[in-house]
């Protein structure tokens, strides 16, 4: 049983899936060996499958809900923390991108949502303190390109998670104010004007003090970012015909439109609707798997347009790609998406 738990466990920590012989004879080992494994083995091997399922889309195999059925039988005491923390981050898998994949429906005990997540919840705490603390003794001796990193990481958590921003952000802010414009790459200084945004946008209310900001953000890094904007427009053909397909429907709009304060650029704007309409090619997840993870940067996007636009509309590219074959099939999706938002055609 240990060595079946170590074997799966060791594939979704490298983030390896195993050849289809070996994953099934994993598959056959784990229903005999399943009930007569200790709990953390128990905890090893649902992380695992859940990792491998959510990350590289392997098939959930049939022991999987009897892997769960026989954590229902034992308590909380019977995990140490790591296991309670590890059976929780599968249930959050399960509940975020396998529920449908599922071969059955899975039983959780009762103190997955009591113990296990308060496990979570501590280890989580503990790791944000820490590396707060570490901020503040490091923060001094970073380099420009590690003070826009680090600005970045801390607004986009707080903003896209809902993470408290730290006490040291102010510092940090402050060590940028005290640098020149020069001192940072073009990227860097998008990075640091997007932070801005941001914090303008999100966060004003929750920063633990005011901050200070150098003169040149809205200067030269503004400069920096509306480059970025203009340069890193590019028509592909998926948003070409998507707006072919809204032309023979006969709904307005506008390609590549720019939001009134200058700052975004909107892949198909129905200006009738004030819908950004959004194409999502394979650079905006992480993954290219069924059930692809958005990155940042693009939920980041969709919540700077919300504010400029009254709906934002996606449209992934592996949904649009089903219907390569058939111009019909294409222009139906679409018809139904718009459906969605109240726009009849």
């Amino acid at each position: 049983p240990q060595a079946l738990a170590n074997t799966v466990w060791a594939y979704a920590t490298l983030g390896r899936v195993p050849e289809a012989e070996t994953w099934e004879a994993l598959e056959t080992a784990a229903v005999r060996v399943a009930p007569s494994m200790v709990p953390q083995a128990l905890a090893n091997t649902v992380w695992a499958y859940t990792s491998l399922s959510s990350l590289r889309n392997v098939i959930l195999p049939s022991s999987y809900s009897a892997l769960w059925e026989l954590v229902c039988n034992m308590k909380a005491r019977d995990f140490i923390a790591e296991g309670q923390i590890m059976l929780f981050h599968s249930h959050l898998m399960h509940q975020s991108f396998l529920s449908s994949r599922a071969p059955t429906n899975i039983s959780t005990p009762p103190w997955l949502m009591v113990e296990a997540r308060d496990a979570w919840m501590s280890r989580l705490h503990d790791d944000i303190t820490a590396l707060e603390t570490a901020a503040v003794r490091v923060a001094p001796g970073m380099v420009p390109q590690a003070l826009a990193n680090t600005l970045w990481a801390y607004t986009s958590l707080s903003s896209l998670r809902d993470v408290i921003l730290p006490s040291s952000y102010a510092a940090v802010w402050e060590l940028v104010c005290n640098m020149e414009a020069r001192d940072f790459i073009g990227e860097e200084q998008i990075m640091l004007f997007h932070s801005h945004l941001m914090h303008q946008s999100f966060l004003s209310s929750q920063a633990p003090t005011n901050i200070s900001t150098p003169p040149w953000l809205m200067v030269e890094a503004r400069d920096a970012w509306m480059s970025q904007l203009h340069d890193d427009v590019t028509v592909s053909r998926s948003q070409q015909e998507l707006a072919h397909i809204l032309d023979k429907l006969g709904v307005w709009h506008e390609v590549e439109h720019v939001t009134d304060d200058g700052y975004f650029s909107i892949d198909i704007y129905l200006p009738d609707h004030d819908i950004a309409v959004e194409f999502d090619g394979p650079s905006h997840y992480y993954s290219n798997s069924d059930s692809p993870l958005r990155t940042a940067k693009t939920e980041l996007r969709d919540l700077f347009l919300g504010q400029r636009c009254a709906k934002v509309l996606t449209v992934p590219w592996f949904e649009f790609s089903k219907f390569n074959a058939s111009a019909v099939k294409r222009t139906l999706y679409v018809r139904e998406l718009l459906a969605k938002e109240g726009i009849i055609v």
